[in-house]
């Protein structure tokens, strides 16, 4: 283009310098903002892993110890029926058997119900294997679901 025009065009010759001034050290601060801005965020990202893992972990424990509480408690009842029944029936063999006292001598008859704590790492399978039951057995004897976990501590009927 000409640099000198003349006529009623003059208004659009091309300016010498740009018309947008760039702020190179202002560009520089924005910079380094967004570098620290970054730093702080992948700093944090463990931070706050950590803490939300510990909040699910310790949600799960309260989860845990509240069904332990209440197995505990459906376990005594039925526990406490079973013994009931256990009495009642234990009188009325005694009542048979004080009458035949020449049967009762020729046949011991074993009406003993043991009971064994759950110790750490029991499972019903361990516990059934050492008492020469099966899992499904001893849930029965228990009134359990043979799929449930025990917790140790907690007493179960054997033969």
């Amino acid at each position: 283009m000409n640099q000198n025009p003349q006529g009623p065009f003059k208004h659009y010759e091309r300016p010498h310098n740009s018309r947008t001034m760039i702020n190179k050290s202002g560009s520089k601060y924005w910079m380094i903002l967004m570098v620290l801005i970054v730093i702080i965020i992948v700093a944090l990202v463990p931070v706050v892993h950590h803490l939300a893992a510990n909040s699910e972990t310790s949600n799960r424990v309260v989860e845990l110890q509240k069904a332990t509480k209440k197995r505990k408690r459906v376990t005594e009842k039925k526990t406490s029926k079973t013994q009931i029944n256990a009495k009642v029936k234990d009188k009325a063999k005694k009542k048979t058997l004080s009458k035949p006292k020449v049967q009762a001598q020729d046949k011991p008859v074993e009406t003993k119900v043991k009971q064994y704590t759950v110790q750490s790492g029991d499972s019903l399978t361990s516990i059934a294997d050492k008492f020469n039951l099966t899992v499904n057995d001893l849930a029965q004897l228990n009134q359990l679901n043979p799929e449930d976990q025990v917790n140790a501590g907690q007493k179960l009927r054997v033969k």
